[in-house]
């Protein structure tokens, strides 16, 4: 009984210090180096999209098409600004989106070459994405559920006060160019420049795919895209759906995955979406890939770039939005 007691005292004493201690970690909050390149790089893609006076081209997405595609190439062939939002997937589509909503203006096109992460996100989760929430964008916590800005307060730890205060005293500065991701190679547009050559080490065990055994996309992360394609039409924004590049693998071309993709396709074409290409269109050799199975090399971004380009020209309600926005 006596140490139940003192157990249960010790917790009536220990706990406004543990709510004090979040609380202060909450506001002083700063994941360092983890999450500093992502903010660098919204900032240099953001100054890009706003200094544009008339309508622009936005690509949008996790860090496929940040590595992907070379909206460089695309302003020159539309003779169009054409801006690289695309950073990365671990912020969630809900925050991807919302980026998009911060720069996109009457007359604007989104091309949506989201990762397939995406159709599964069920919540906002506890991860990479709270640690750039807290350390860049409180405002946009306000912006969940109450459940879920409860899940991120109490996810603070003694560790992250203690690295907050460590950043605090020492801010963390980007890397030079080289073994980690940085800000300072990124062009104009917002295109990554360091992805030259073939990391084949980082390929030794690829194995093959298979497709999810069961799904469905009346979920969290869906249901963000078709309510972001709303809010495009109210704001005579066009949103055009396609899809992201990967290393292309036998288990692709099975009949499960056939079912998989024609399955997501028509789903967002039924919910009133443009989706352009199949998934298989965006399959490329892994000689094609820089450092993941997403992340294609100046080569490969380049043929992507060039396939993208051939299908928009193809597609009417790109051609003809693109006239009439001018």
């Amino acid at each position: 009984m006596k140490n139940k007691r003192f157990v249960r005292l010790l917790l009536i004493l220990l706990l406004p210090v543990i709510i004090g201690l979040n609380i202060i970690t909450y506001f002083i909050y700063d994941s360092g180096s983890e999450t500093l390149w992502i903010n660098e790089c919204y900032k240099k893609k953001l100054s890009y999209a706003r200094s544009v006076k008339g309508k622009k081209i936005i690509i949008a997405s996790g860090s496929n098409a940040h590595f992907g595609i070379n909206t460089a190439q695309i302003e020159k062939a539309f003779s169009t600004p054409s801006v690289n939002l695309a950073v990365q997937a671990g912020l969630g589509v809900k925050y991807i989106l919302h980026k998009v909503k911060e720069v996109a203006k009457p007359g604007d096109i989104i091309i949506l070459p989201l990762e397939y992460s995406v159709y599964f996100q069920e919540s906002e989760g506890i991860g990479m994405n709270t640690m750039y929430f807290l350390s860049y964008d409180k405002p946009f916590i306000r912006q969940l559920s109450l459940e879920e800005q409860f899940y991120i307060f109490v996810s603070l730890t003694p560790f992250d006060f203690a690295r907050s205060l460590k950043n605090l005293i020492y801010p963390p500065r980007e890397p030079a160019p080289g073994g980690v991701y940085t800000s300072q190679t990124l062009n104009k547009n917002g295109d990554e420049t360091f992805k030259s050559g073939h990391k084949a080490e980082r390929f030794r065990n690829l194995g093959d795919t298979q497709a999810p055994a069961s799904y469905s996309f009346n979920n969290y992360g869906c249901n963000q895209i078709i309510e972001f394609s709303r809010w495009g039409k109210e704001n005579n924004v066009a949103i055009i759906l396609t899809f992201p590049n990967t290393v292309t693998l036998p288990g692709f071309y099975t009949r499960e995955y056939s079912l998989f993709f024609n399955s997501l396709s028509k789903h967002f074409k039924d919910n009133g979406l443009t989706v352009l290409g199949h998934p298989t269109d965006y399959l490329f050799p892994v000689e094609y890939f820089y450092d993941t199975t997403m992340h294609l090399n100046t080569e490969g971004a380049a043929i992507r770039t060039r396939q993208l380009i051939r299908q928009l020209k193809k597609l009417d309600y790109f051609t003809s939005h693109l006239s009439t926005a001018k």
